[in-house]
């Protein structure tokens, strides 16, 4: 008989949680201060919004998973057989985090170096990855 350990499958997403949900002030603090000494361009105070709105909306929507896991279904193994909508929609905001963020990254580079950080035969592979990936996460 195979005993089913909930802490071994579930336990990094609630340290992740925990991590996460301490991480967000810092972010918080990191947009402030960024709003308060900068006087950039309209879009990038835009772009740095986005991300601030759609990172805490990552934690918000983990705190809905743990809750439907653990409190909502709490004793029902038959609820962790399902994987819930506000944690495909997690990882999928997440994706588009990373992306924003990354693509940001890389035109300061450009900004800086006046040369693409990507070499040129393999940038329709990335850029396939990254779409790919993200597609993946919103479970289309």
């Amino acid at each position: 008989m195979v005993a089913y350990s909930v802490a071994a499958f579930y336990g990094p997403m609630y340290w992740g949680f925990v991590a996460s949900t301490s991480l967000a002030g810092i972010t918080m603090m990191q947009s402030y201060q960024y709003y308060s000494r900068n006087n950039d361009r309209p879009m990038l105070h835009l772009i740095v919004a986005a991300v601030l709105v759609l990172d805490l909306a990552t934690t918000i929507l983990m705190a809905i998973t743990l809750y439907h896991y653990f409190l909502q279904y709490w004793g029902q193994y038959e609820a962790f057989a399902v994987i819930t909508q506000s944690w495909c929609i997690e990882n999928g905001v997440t994706a588009s985090v990373t992306c924003i963020t990354q693509l940001l990254f890389g035109s300061r580079i450009y900004l800086v170096t006046q040369q693409y950080a990507i070499f040129s035969p393999y940038d329709k592979f990335i850029v396939a990855a990254i779409v790919v990936s993200a597609l993946g996460s919103f479970g289309v």
